[in-house]
C-alpha cells in the first residue's frame, strides 16, 4: 500500500458527520459513492480505507489512520501500518491467552463440559450467580452444582495454532497488511510466553484471590476499561446512564455536562475522581436501553435516575460496611440488582488506590492515561506482566500449576528456563 494522507480527508468526514447528526454514531458506514461524493473523490484512498473490503467506511475504519500515525504527521506509511499492526496482533495474541483462562477454572489448559457451560453463560449475572462462595474463584464442583452436572466429559483443549490463524486474519483485513512467515513466528512467541506466565498467576480454582478480571461479567469489564466516552465497541450493556435528560434520538450527542468520562486519546488528559467514581457507579449499575428509556414517562425516568443516583453517592466505606457479617441481607439486596459483587467493587477501588496512593472517598484526586492503563492492567491481572518470569525455574513452579506445567511440556510450548 501506498502512504495514506488522512488529513486531507478527515476534517471533511467528521463535518459530513456533524452536519448528518451521525456524530457519535459508532454504527454508521458511509457508502463508497458518498465518500466519493462528499468527502473525497481520490478512489485509492478510499480504498486504503475500506479494509475490510466490504464497499462500505465504517467509523473504526475512519478513525484507524490517526491510530496508525506515529509521528503524528498526518500521513500513515506503510511502516507504521505495520507497526501498528503488529503490536495490535501481540495484544491479542496475549489477551487470547488471558482469555482462555476465564472459562479453563482449574488451569489445566482443558475445558470440561461444567467450564464449557460457564463459557456459554458468561453475561451479565450469571457468571455471580455460578459463583456461591463469592470468594472470587470459581471451582469445576460450583459449576457441577449449578447446572446439576456431573464433571467429567473433557471436551477440547488449547489451540494455539487456531488463535494465531484467527487472529492473523483479523489484523489483514483491518490494517491492509500481509504478515510474513516471520511475523507469525513473533506473534506465537508472544503467545506461549503468556502461557508459560501462567504458570505463576494467581487465582485459580483452589485461592481466593482470583484476578478481578476472571470474574467480572462482561458489562462491568467493558465499563472499568473502556476508554470511550459512555460507548465501547468492546461488547456488553454499554448503555448510557440516567445522569442527563430523556434522550429519545438513538445517537443524539451527549451534552459535555452529561459526559460522566472523558477519553484519554492524548497522554496529557485526566480524569477527576468524580468521572472516576462515575465509572465504577456505571460498572455497578444495570442501565437500559436506548429503546427502553424512550418509553419511560418522566415519573419513571426520574425514579430511574434517582436509583443511578443512588449508586453513584456510594463511598468505599459504604461498601465496606455491606461486607460486615451484620449486614448481609443488605448486601444481598443490593447485589441482586448490581452488576458487580461488593467484593468486585471494593477489589477494583483498592486496584484504584493503589495507582493514585490517594483513599478513594478523598475528592480532587485524578488519574492521567498511565494510571488508567496500568489500572486496566491490573484489572486483568497482566500488571508487570515483562518481569514475572524472570529468575524462576521448574523449581518455583507451584503445585497448583504442576497441571499447566505439564501440559506446556507435552505441546512443547515450555519456556527453556523450565524444562
Amino acid at each position: 500500500m501506498s502512504d495514506l494522507n488522512y488529513s486531507v480527508f478527515l476534517p471533511k468526514l467528521q463535518n459530513y458527520l456533524k452536519a448528518n447528526g451521525c456524530e457519535g454514531d459508532e454504527n454508521f458506514e458511509l457508502s463508497k459513492e458518498d465518500f466519493l461524493k462528499n468527502i473525497c473523490n481520490d478512489e485509492s484512498i478510499f480504498n486504503q480505507l475500506d479494509t475490510n473490503k466490504d464497499g462500505k467506511i465504517s467509523i473504526m475504519e475512519s478513525n484507524l489512520p490517526q491510530n496508525m500515525d506515529i509521528d503524528k504527521d498526518g500521513i500513515v506509511t506503510d511502516k507504521e501500518r505495520k507497526k501498528a499492526a503488529m503490536e495490535e496482533a501481540e495484544f491479542y495474541a496475549k489477551r487470547d491467552v488471558d482469555k482462555w483462562f476465564a472459562t479453563d477454572v482449574n488451569r489445566d489448559m482443558i475445558k470440561s463440559n461444567v467450564e464449557l457451560k460457564l463459557l456459554d453463560n458468561l453475561k451479565c449475572k450469571e457468571y455471580r450467580e455460578v459463583e456461591y462462595n463469592k470468594d472470587g474463584a470459581l471451582t469445576n464442583d460450583e459449576l457441577a452444582k449449578k447446572y446439576n452436572m456431573q464433571e467429567a466429559s473433557i471436551e477440547f483443549g488449547y489451540d494455539l495454532e487456531e488463535d494465531l490463524k484467527e487472529n492473523q486474519e483479523i489484523i489483514e483485513q483491518r490494517y491492509g497488511v500481509k504478515l510474513s512467515k516471520a511475523d507469525i513466528v513473533r506473534l506465537r512467541k508472544s503467545a506461549i510466553t503468556q502461557l508459560n506466565r501462567w504458570l505463576f498467576k494467581i487465582g485459580d480454582n483452589a485461592t481466593k484471590n482470583a484476578p478481578l478480571y476472571d470474574s467480572l461479567n462482561v458489562h462491568s469489564y467493558t465499563r472499568l476499561t473502556t476508554d470511550e466516552e459512555l460507548n465501547s465497541c468492546c461488547g456488553g450493556a454499554i448503555d448510557k446512564p440516567p445522569v442527563g435528560p430523556q434522550y429519545s434520538a438513538c445517537f443524539e450527542k451527549v451534552p459535555e455536562e452529561n459526559i460522566i468520562f472523558h477519553k484519554f486519546s492524548e497522554e496529557i488528559q485526566k480524569n477527576t475522581s468524580t468521572e472516576v467514581k462515575n465509572r465504577l457507579a456505571w460498572a455497578i449499575f444495570p442501565t437500559k436501553t436506548e429503546n427502553e428509556v424512550a418509553k419511560m414517562s418522566p415519573e419513571e425516568y426520574k425514579a430511574y435516575q434517582a436509583e443511578w443516583e443512588k449508586v453513584r453517592n456510594m463511598k468505599k466505606s459504604d461498601f465496606e460496611e455491606l461486607i460486615k457479617p451484620e449486614n448481609k441481607a443488605k448486601k444481598e439486596e443490593f447485589e441482586n440488582t448490581s452488576y458487580m459483587t461488593v467484593e468486585q467493587i471494593l477489589q477494583y477501588i483498592n486496584i484504584v488506590e493503589s495507582e493514585t496512593k490517594t483513599p478513594f472517598d478523598n475528592e480532587n484526586w485524578s488519574i492521567d492515561y498511565k494510571q488508567q492503563r496500568n489500572i486496566v492492567l491490573k484489572i486483568n491481572d497482566t500488571y508487570d506482566d515483562d518481569k514475572r518470569l524472570e529468575g524462576k525455574t521448574r523449581k518455583d513452579v507451584p503445585e497448583n500449576r504442576q497441571a499447566l506445567l505439564r501440559y506446556l511440556e507435552e505441546k512443547g510450548w515450555l519456556l527453556e528456563q523450565f524444562k
